[in-house]
């Protein structure tokens, strides 16, 4: 930018600059802080519902569960890092009496089809 006298303003570019670049990094920080308060209140969800719930990356693994969840296996449960460790967890259903396949698990279905 030019002032009257023709001469190129340097001070306008870096205030802008340096203004854009601080209001960018306050954006950044209130999005950081909402993301952490959304965390804690699903952290919170998850521990205090009376059913068992484990979260699970895209492989499979284990990556948050609550003390239900850990107290359906009645003792230490298998720590899995994809699906392919299900074979570790022994479960029967209870109409046939037949063994949980490691496929048949609820979190390994959700991981093979991509879905929730």
């Amino acid at each position: 930018m030019t002032d009257e006298t023709g001469q190129v303003s340097k001070w306008y570019g870096t205030s802008t600059d340096v203004d854009d670049r601080r209001r960018a990094e306050e954006e950044r920080e209130i999005a950081r802080i909402e993301a952490m308060n959304e965390k804690n209140r699903v952290e919170a969800l998850i521990k205090s519902l009376p059913v068992g719930v484990a979260l699970v990356d895209t492989e499979g693994g284990t990556i948050q569960s609550n003390d239900m969840f850990e107290q359906v296996w009645g003792e230490r449960r298998p720590e899995t890092r994809s699906v392919d460790d299900y074979n570790k967890y022994k479960a029967w259903w209870i109409d046939s009496g037949r063994q949980v396949q490691p496929d048949e698990w609820p979190s390994a279905r959700a991981v093979q089809k991509g879905k929730p």
